[in-house]
């Protein structure tokens, strides 16, 4: 499977919020709560000033970057919004969604981790191809990808900061699901560290 992700010059459109869709599965930058509210109220006050990137794939719009400037857009009612569409296929939304979300410095490992397991299994890509087109090292393309298979339970915690992404990999020693699950909520009462996550 080959995944163009070279930038092509996007057209400016305006787009009914409602027809901009939202990928199941995205990397989403964090964003903090009290950030979110002063964006809804600037995005009503002077409207949206960047507009959201999206990428046309076979007619439909699907979200690239801009989704808390998309969903203020939906919560005040605006009837359209201004979107950058771009040509792209569905693999291609998922690696922009990835780097968008790492150049804001705010990533989420837990959701990034779901991403990379989705182009490896549903894309057929090899971990090296897909730390090229995202610009991460392999050793940490392999550590999200390892992460992925950890139980949803485990990956909320790493995505809502209470567990270290060190602590998670000591984890995957574990075969069990129970066990990993258990042990991670040790880790996050007890506030273990990453060698006592270790020895346990």
């Amino acid at each position: 499977m080959t995944t163009d992700t070279t930038p092509k010059s996007g057209e400016l459109r305006m787009v009914a919020p409602a027809k901009v869709l939202i990928p199941n599965l995205r990397a989403s930058a964090l964003y903090d709560e009290e950030l979110e509210t002063e964006l809804v109220e600037s995005i009503a006050r002077n409207g949206i000033l960047q507009p959201i990137q999206v990428d046309e794939v076979d007619g439909k719009l699907w979200l690239v970057d801009g989704l808390h400037r998309l969903m203020a857009a939906r919560q005040l009612g605006m009837t359209e919004v201004p979107c950058i569409v771009k040509r792209g296929d569905q693999a291609g939304v998922l690696v922009k969604n990835l780097i968008t979300s790492r150049q804001k410095g705010k990533s989420n490992p837990g959701e990034e981790a779901k991403v990379i397991r989705s182009l490896r299994e549903d894309g057929g890509m090899p971990l090296e191809k897909i730390a090229e087109i995202t610009g991460l090292s392999i050793g940490w393309t392999r550590k999200l990808h390892d992460l992925a298979y950890l139980p949803t339970e485990i990956l909320e915690m790493i995505t809502q900061g209470r567990l270290g992404i060190s602590h998670a990999l000591e984890l995957r020693r574990l075969s069990d699901a129970a066990l990993q699950r258990e042990l991670a909520d040790q880790c996050v009462q007890w506030r273990y560290t990453t060698e006592q996550c270790k020895l346990r």
